[in-house]
């Protein structure tokens, strides 16, 4: 069945973010109690630990599946350039298949769940680079959570619910133009004390709202 008509036929309707409550009350026309229920993340199992990768230097961390992988790859011109002035890793975290990214040093690692918390611990940013279009809008952020839930400040389109999740100049920056991406994200890279002050704040905004 459609979306539509599954909605039609509900008397309750949990939504992940604003934009598909509204979604769902217009397709049930007023017929059906919509209650958000934004995603969440176990914050005892996720937090911020020692970061583990003894000796390496910074890591630019990406968790996806192959689905979103193209919205990453939108931004690897902005990376490359950022990373002939500072150089950094970029970890992808990923089902998907490996893409090139000449000027760039990358790592592809296999996503599993045993492994997810373990990634996060060897990153010092997270990003969430997104278009803005309709399937987008209906996103629900988790993959923010998770990186905020781990400590790590984070660089994100500002789409959707995003805005809100991400809080610009506290928990990290949004970033929607091309240059916009290299100056957010050096400003965090160049800084480790900023790093840390984004990190605990995007900890303790994640616990009090999405654990």
């Amino acid at each position: 069945e459609s979306t539509e008509a599954l909605c039609q036929a509900a008397q309750l309707i949990f939504a992940g973010n604003d934009y598909l409550a509204d979604f769902a009350r217009h397709a049930r026309r007023g017929g059906a109690t919509v209650e958000v229920l934004p995603t969440v993340i176990d914050t005892d199992r996720c937090r911020p630990q020692e970061r583990s990768s003894s000796g390496s230097g910074l890591v630019v961390g990406w968790l996806g599946t192959h689905s979103t992988m193209p919205y990453l790859e939108s931004i690897v011109p902005s990376l490359r350039r950022l990373a002939a002035e500072i150089p950094f890793q970029l970890r992808v975290v990923s089902n998907g298949v490996p893409f090139p990214a000449l000027g760039l040093e990358v790592q592809f690692q296999s996503w599993s769940e045993k492994t997810e918390e373990e990634a996060l611990r060897e990153m010092d940013v997270g990003i969430y680079p997104l278009p803005e279009d309709e399937w987008t809008l209906g996103k629900c952020g988790f993959k923010a959570i998770q990186y905020m839930a781990a400590g790590l400040p984070v660089v994100a389109s500002p789409v959707g619910v995003l805005r809100e999740i991400v809080r610009d100049g506290e928990t990290g920056f949004h970033a929607q133009q091309e240059d916009e991406w290299g100056q957010r994200l050096g400003r965090l890279l160049s800084d480790s004390v900023a790093r840390r002050r984004f990190g605990a704040a995007g900890r303790g905004w994640g616990v009090s709202r999405y654990s």
